[in-house]
């Protein structure tokens, strides 16, 4: 049998208000912590991408993630989203790498989905609902942010699939 040491997982949904989630493993699965990070303008200009880069570090120096997951983009018909969604994914995987050492893994939200175990085609709504019964104990989520929920779900797919991945070099 393998024993997993404690993981801290932080799961992001990157936007103009990117949500994270911090899960520890041990002793049992549980929400650290939740919350948002205001990237200024989706413009995404060079100051206001520092400054992400910034409240990214404070996020990665307090609780340390041994894994950093992030929401990649799945589908959307206008440029200027996708370009700025982009330089956002681009500050986190740098911020992971050169402040924590940490690769930065991408699923789409209907990945995301399916690893924790709703349909691909839930809404926000039903990804909210199912994350908030999984998490029963861990009252200080705000259920109504979906920044928040999506990034949990990111987490809790990273998680899924870290648990199964180890099931499978055990046996």
């Amino acid at each position: 049998m393998i024993v997993m040491d404690n993981i801290i997982i932080c799961g992001l949904d990157p936007s103009q208000e990117t949500g994270y989630a911090i899960l520890e493993t041990q002793p049992n699965l549980r929400v650290m912590d939740t919350g948002v990070i205001q990237a200024e303008k989706m413009a995404c200009k060079g100051e206001s991408l520092s400054k992400y880069g910034l409240l990214l570090q404070e996020v990665f120096g307090l609780y340390k993630p041994t894994f950093i997951v992030c929401e990649d983009l799945n589908y959307t018909r206008n440029l200027r989203t996708v370009k700025s969604l982009a330089k956002l994914q681009g500050i986190i995987e740098m911020e992971g790498w050169i402040y924590n050492d940490c690769p930065v893994s991408f699923f789409t939200a209907t990945e995301a989905r399916k690893k924790i175990g709703v349909k691909g085609s839930a809404t926000k709504e039903e990804v909210a609902k199912y994350l908030k019964e999984y998490f029963k104990s861990d009252t200080d989520v705000d259920w109504k942010d979906t920044n928040i929920t999506d990034a949990l779900a990111i987490a809790l797919a990273m998680w899924k699939t870290i648990v199964k991945e180890t099931k499978e070099v055990s046996q």
